[in-house]
């Protein structure tokens, strides 16, 4: 079956980041860090409707921009879905969502010809890409240590229940 051949992939891919027992999101993020060589921050900001969250590389560091507005658990799957895009070293194909003015929103203080280069006609991964990126953001985020209350359990179950990757 390919769900499982999918899923043990994954599985396999995780261990290589040499994750501490019930990791966090934190350790996750770190371990890609060292691997890349250079920091990741994860920021959480407002969106636009078509954009639950975006990766930038830049020369000295990476950014997890996630959209502020998402439930706690979506953007944990989100950052983690873009910190797979790092680590696994996705490059956008040609194409963007992104306008000037929220690109400049999105990255303010930066050089605007920084941002059109960082985000404008870089945005869009293929199929293949995403589909690697969600297996590996859904794997990891069933062994991240997200709390133990009923309502988090909850939560995780129905989210990743109600997740349309096929994974």
């Amino acid at each position: 079956m390919r769900i499982g051949r999918e899923r043990r992939w994954a599985q396999r891919q995780i261990r290589t980041l040499r994750l501490p027992d019930l990791p966090t999101l934190d350790d996750a993020v770190q371990a890609v860090a060292d691997m890349r060589g250079r920091p990741i921050l994860v920021t959480h900001r407002r969106l636009p409707a078509a954009v639950s969250g975006f990766c930038a590389q830049f020369d000295d560091r990476d950014v997890i921009v996630v959209d502020e507005t998402a439930s706690p658990l979506n953007r944990i799957l989100i950052a983690s879905h873009e910190l797979a895009h790092l680590w696994r070293g996705h490059r956008p194909d040609d194409g963007s969502i992104f306008d000037t003015a929220t690109a400049r929103a999105l990255l303010p203080g930066m050089n605007p010809d920084v941002v059109r280069i960082v985000l404008m006609g870089r945005s869009h991964y293929g199929p293949p890409l995403e589909r690697e990126a969600e297996l590996l953001a859904t794997q990891l985020v069933s062994l991240l240590d997200l709390g133990h209350s009923p309502a988090a359990i909850t939560e995780i179950a129905s989210a990743l229940t109600n997740r349309r990757t096929g994974v």
